[in-house]
């Protein structure tokens, strides 16, 4: 897969390094520590590493400043600007990690709060023949009536502590970034975009398996899922703010939602068959 299919999904981006991108971004609204944005347009101005321009969810621009790396770059590329790429769309990038059945075409995405031990459960999925469709952040779009999710890298990223549990060699592994104890896990992935399914949020409350499962209301699955919106301060001054609720809202009323309790008490193996049982 290319590096315009990864970053992109569906439809031609063009990716271009030049030196010629801008520090600021005329008429527009700043937002977070490095960010630019009004319709159309964002700029990440990112000191120590470089500048990436992205216009109309079709096109990257950037430079790289002097003793940036290549792994320096790729984290912005495959985060802030490919969040913007798929917001200047109407699109949703879910913070997420997203995998596909094992015998089913169709996918299931796990968020949740930093530390609730998304990608743990991923991998643990992956292990009993799970493919990846996309790690950390998840493209979703609507097609023919269905919510598809676009396939990304096809690697996973995991701490040191979570690659020894499932006895990989780190040896062999490139790090996320020099000096980080976090690796690329090269697993099994889909090519292609997958009907996504369901939608699982780690919550770390308290699982009491006595108690009776109450259905999440409507505007509890809305406010999930608006939640766990990959760079959400990109919205509102890209003018995308109505084309982004109603995108959530075709997500809500296509896709099972649905909260995992108890994440930080239950194994992952008690979490992955709690999802077997709902698919």
């Amino acid at each position: 897969m290319s590096l315009s299919e990864q970053l992109g999904g569906p439809g031609d981006v063009h990716i271009e390094r030049h030196d010629g991108v801008p520090e600021t971004l005329e008429d527009a609204i700043e937002y977070g520590v490095y960010g630019f944005a009004r319709p159309g347009k964002v700029l990440l101005n990112v000191k120590g590493t470089g500048r990436f321009l992205i216009s109309d969810g079709q096109r990257i621009e950037y430079s790289v400043e002097d003793g940036a790396t290549d792994k320096d770059v790729a984290i912005f590329l495959h985060g802030g600007a490919r969040a913007a790429l798929i917001h200047q769309r109407g699109e949703i990038p879910l913070h997420a990690a997203t995998l596909a059945h094992p015998q089913d075409n169709a996918a299931i995405a796990i968020c949740g709060q930093s530390g609730a031990g998304k990608s743990t459960l991923a991998m643990t999925l992956i292990t009993a023949g799970w493919r990846l469709v996309a790690d950390d952040m998840t493209h979703l779009v609507k097609s023919d009536g269905q919510i598809m999710a676009i396939p990304s890298r096809p690697n996973i990223k995991l701490w040191q502590d979570a690659c020894e549990r499932f006895d990989l060699d780190i040896a062999s592994m490139d790090p996320v970034k020099e000096g980080m104890n976090k690796f690329f896990v090269p697993v099994d992935a889909v090519g292609e975009p997958v009907p996504l399914r369901h939608v699982f949020f780690l919550d770390k409350t308290t699982f009491n398996p006595d108690a009776e499962t109450v259905a999440l209301s409507i505007s509890e699955k809305f406010a999930l899922i608006t939640s766990n919106v990959a760079r959400p301060r990109q919205i509102d001054p890209l003018g995308m703010s109505a084309r982004h609720m109603k995108a959530v809202t075709e997500i809500v009323q296509a896709v099972g939602i649905h909260q995992l309790l108890g994440a930080r008490e239950r194994s992952p193996a008690e979490l992955m068959q709690e999802i077997v049982d709902t698919f």
